[in-house]
């Protein structure tokens, strides 16, 4: 009985067909590149609501399963190439935890719209440091040693500077490219000014979005988790990459 419908079920030019009945029901494609820790999941849930019928969010658990053998370096850019594939596969909402490029936002910038939203890069550091149990095992002075402990104070530069991945020489100039990328997004918001990012999703994209709540302040988190004078100091030294990036968004 199967064989006898799939033989009589003509099924050529559907996909096609299905692509054009989505893209006259969403008439603008966005691609968010989601920073760990910086109120993305709310945000996701409520573009994924907008995009039920052509949302793709590469799966953090799945990705990692699947590459369990290669480096970081290598994830991060499987994870790009699948963010590239969805985006040429006819997806109008795309969401992953991976860096990107001025290939890349080339490549699809006439077809989509990118957003992302940033975190005082202090902030996003202990976040992240409370929330990852591979980061707590460290004392968090032991943990600012750690590559890891590099890694997540330049996060921004490897999102967006086109620094190779855990990489530090040369990282210097990663802002500045980290910067000029970012330019070319929709919409840069700032986690700690919600109502100015949602304003912008809904004057440029026309997307009316539920946001996080507001994060505590790195004062707060300094006392709530007491991390020392001395280690906040070595802290900032760290994240002064990624605070230039930061704070040349937040200055506006």
């Amino acid at each position: 009985m199967l064989n006898t419908f799939v033989k009589s079920v003509n099924l050529s030019g559907a996909g096609q067909k299905w692509r054009n009945i989505k893209d006259a029901l969403y008439k603008t494609k966005v691609i968010f590149v989601h920073v760990p820790k910086s109120g993305g999941t709310s945000l996701s849930h409520s573009f994924r609501a907008r995009y039920p019928l052509s949302s793709f969010k590469v799966s953090e658990e799945a990705s990692s399963r699947a590459l369990y053998d290669v480096s970081t370096a290598e994830w991060m850019r499987f994870k790009r190439d699948l963010m590239a594939y969805h985006a040429s596969g006819g997806s109008h909402y795309i969401q992953g935890h991976a860096p990107v490029d001025h290939d890349f936002i080339s490549q699809y910038a006439d077809e989509f719209q990118f957003v992302t939203l940033l975190r005082d890069p202090i902030d996003r550091f202990i976040s992240h440091y409370h929330f990852d149990a591979r980061c707590r095992k460290y004392p968090f002075s032991e943990f600012l040693e750690t590559d890891r402990g590099w890694i997540e104070s330049h996060v921004l530069c490897y999102f967006f500077g086109e620094q190779p991945w855990g990489a530090k020489d040369g990282i210097e100039a990663a802002p500045q490219r980290a910067i000029e990328n970012l330019k070319k997004f929709s919409v840069v918001g700032i986690l700690e000014d919600q109502e100015a990012f949602s304003r912008a999703c809904q004057e440029r994209l026309g997307v009316k979005l539920a946001l996080p709540k507001r994060n505590i302040g790195g004062e707060r988190k300094k006392k709530e988790y007491d991390i020392s004078d001395a280690d906040m100091q070595k802290l900032k030294e760290m994240c002064a990459l990624d605070q230039a990036i930061y704070d040349s968004f937040a200055a506006h």
